[in-house]
């Protein structure tokens, strides 16, 4: 991947639409101090997301927009194209079928920020994850600036293992790895929840049991009050008029608590039919969550083992860097002498 052109408009000391084309042999921008040499730096970095005013030489970043000089008013808006080939590796990801890919920032003076990709408005991960393992992400370790070596030979070992783990292209494996591992522990969360709402389903299944088999009582009550009903249809036929009257006792009787024991009957099934459904729901929750934590499993595993063979070849690289550094010292010392 290679710059080809970077098109500047409201940015810092370019008012105008300044153009530059790289082409093959241009490997450099050189000019006379104050021409805005730095300035064409800080925009490339401003375009692919440096979020920093202090690394672009400002104190917030607002200022990167054109304040204004004698007989040019200020400008409200920023706006910054950089043009990248493919070269010999294609882009990652959707933009594997694309030549060329237009990375563009516009920002006003109000502090509005857009990202485009070939003229789509994108979010700043999109444009970070198209130049993972191209040293011009995040640490920028392609911009090599006044004191920046001696910051980087100074630096910790975790820091120049950063830098050596985004020079070796293995910064993509462990973002991605970093995003499927906190992906797998959000899923381990909603399996946890779902087991819960499972077990509170359960025990309002218990509970629906309950209620069934006081239907059931019902029901037996229901068929004692036709018993009642067709005794007392005999007690008529038969002329028995005092059983008659507590037989008509027992009937309304009968009848209220058939009515009572239907409507709470009607009830609980509802409750039952609709506490079935949300089992049935849960459980296909509960599948569908399954099969995406194998899926995440597999693809955690796949990226574990892409890690562990880029870490090899991290170690060897880093062997290879303290045999030659041991050899310059090597050299030094019998240039000394």
């Amino acid at each position: 991947m290679h710059i080809r052109k970077l098109e500047i408009h409201g940015f810092k000391s370019f008012p105008d639409r300044t153009v530059f084309h790289f082409g093959p042999g241009i490997s450099g921008v050189v000019g006379p101090n104050g021409c805005g040499k730095s300035n064409v730096v800080d925009a490339v970095k401003w375009c692919i997301g440096e979020q920093s005013p202090r690394a672009l030489r400002g104190q917030v970043m607002e200022d990167v927009v054109f304040h204004g000089a004698e007989g040019r008013p200020a400008m409200t808006l920023a706006e910054v194209r950089l043009t990248l080939v493919a070269g010999d590796r294609p882009f990652p990801g959707d933009w594997a079928r694309f030549e060329e890919v237009e990375v563009t920032r516009r920002m006003s003076r109000g502090g509005a920020s857009d990202y485009l990709l070939n003229q789509e408005r994108v979010r700043l991960r999109d444009v970070h994850d198209l130049l993972l393992d191209t040293g011009a992400g995040a640490r920028f370790y392609a911009f090599i600036e006044q004191g920046r070596i001696g910051g980087i030979v100074e630096s910790t070992p975790e820091q120049r293992r950063a830098l050596l783990e985004e020079a070796a292209g293995i910064s993509r494996f462990k973002a991605r790895r970093a995003e499927t591992l906190a992906r797998l522990d959000t899923t381990l969360d909603n399996l946890q929840r779902s087991a819960h709402v499972l077990e509170d389903l359960e025990t309002r299944l218990e509970r629906l049991g309950r209620q069934v088999e006081q239907a059931a009582r019902y029901r037996r009550y229901r068929a004692i009050a036709r018993q009642g009903a067709l005794v007392l249809a005999l007690a008529r036929a038969t002329g028995l008029l005092a059983d008659r009257r507590a037989l008509a006792r027992d009937q309304q009787a009968a009848a209220a608590a058939l009515e009572t024991s239907g409507r709470d009957l009607a009830r609980r099934e509802g409750d039952l039919a609709r506490d079935r459904e949300a089992v049935e729901v849960q459980e296909r929750v509960v599948g569908g969550i399954r099969d995406e934590l194998a899926e995440l499993e597999a693809s955690r595993r796949e990226h574990e083992s892409a890690r562990l063979y880029q870490d090899r070849e991290a170690g060897d690289l880093a062997e290879r860097a303290g045999r030659l550094a041991a050899e310059v010292l090597t050299a030094e010392a019998r240039r000394a002498h």
